[in-house]
């Protein structure tokens, strides 16, 4: 008898009758019951929890035609758990979960044409899912699809198309819909301009505790627009979204303690907030800290540090403006390195990567 199987056997003795049972059915080939041990053995639920033996089931499950299955598996091999990660092999089984018009696999599938893993990069393709999984009415599909309109891909730009999916999302409740609805009305893309109903969408989607949510609801009552000021609160939201890695918001609450929320600057914080936006790969953020290093406020000046910071700034910059300003600073700060100091900077600028600022 196969050595895995014994092991199988003796865990079973151990389990409850109600695991038992399924493990037995799961052996005698009912491929329902062996999805469902998947799961069982993917989440620990009942049993010890084995990525191994989770495809095993999978795999047997997923070939005798379970969509539910096919789908299973296609996400173990896409996140890469308890397998090698292979996109290809994750498309393949989305695919087939797809043709049985499991949603969670069209929209699986969906994402990686748009994004061209484990398949040829299609937007048509990925936009005929969307709308399929859309036309049934899930928010997901709305959103993905709205997505599509708004930066015409696999179909032609229609900013009131995108704005009419958002809010179909949107009144269901789905905060990602909220946001971005709310950006349209701030924008005025798709729909009249209107600051007041673009902070009541901002606020819905901050209230479910989205952080771009509570970033672009700080930003209009930092500004009051939509609704009175209140840079107490537009900080309290900045935090908000800041804890849980909102990069802007890291920035935006940096500035916001370098100017003094409440007229007393708190360079510490400041400090920081800028740090964790910068380390976040934020571009402004990095050239904000890089000034306030390489400046006087902090005490004593760190050129170095400050040097390091201002030419990520301008190796990220997404604008010929903030890339500018970053090469004036960094012309201005060459003038007070020395050549050792200027090889070790630049040899720190080479080897930084990203965190998650955090």
């Amino acid at each position: 008898m196969d050595v895995k199987l014994i092991a199988l056997e003796a865990q079973a003795s151990e389990l409850a009758p109600a695991t038992r049972a399924m493990i037995d059915r799961a052996k005698k080939g009912n491929p329902r019951a062996q999805n469902r041990l998947g799961e069982m053995y993917e989440n620990g639920e009942g049993v010890e929890q084995s990525f191994e033996e989770a495809i095993k089931w999978y795999q047997l499950a997923a070939e005798a035609g379970i969509a539910e299955a096919q789908l299973n598996l296609g996400a173990l091999y896409e996140n890469g758990e308890g397998v090698a990660r292979d996109d290809r092999q994750a498309a393949a089984w989305y695919q087939l979960a797809a043709a049985q018009d499991d949603i969670l696999a069209q929209l699986s599938l969906g994402v990686m044409y748009r994004e061209g893993r484990g398949v040829e990069q299609n937007n048509r393709k990925a936009f005929e899912l969307f709308e399929a999984i859309a036309d049934r009415g899930f928010a997901v599909g709305q959103i993905n699809l709205a997505f599509l309109y708004l930066d015409g891909l696999g179909v032609k730009r229609n900013e009131m198309k995108a704005a009419a999916l958002f809010s179909r999302a949107a009144l269901r409740n789905h905060p990602v819909a909220q946001n971005n609805l709310g950006l349209l009305f701030e924008q005025g893309r798709g729909l009249p301009e209107n600051q007041e109903k673009a902070a009541m969408w901002f606020r819905r989607a901050s209230d479910q505790g989205l952080p771009n949510g509570q970033f672009n609801l700080a930003r209009l009552l930092e500004d009051g627009r939509g609704l009175p000021p209140d840079r107490g609160q537009a900080a309290a939201l900045y935090l908000k979204a800041a804890e849980q890695g909102e990069a802007r918001a890291q920035r935006r609450l940096g500035l916001l303690n370098l100017e003094g929320v409440d007229g007393v600057p708190n360079i510490e914080k400041a400090i920081e907030w800028l740090s964790r936006a910068a380390k976040n790969k934020d571009p402004e953020a990095q050239l904000q800290l890089g000034i306030l290093l390489s400046g006087n406020r902090v005490g004593e000046e760190q050129p170095v540090e400050g040097y390091i910071w201002v030419s990520l700034a301008h190796r990220h910059a997404q604008s010929d403006s903030l890339r500018a300003d970053a090469e004036a600073k960094l012309k201005e700060l060459e003038t007070r390195l020395s050549p050792s100091q200027l090889s070790e900077a630049e040899a720190r600028v080479s080897a930084w990567r990203p965190s998650d600022g955090s």
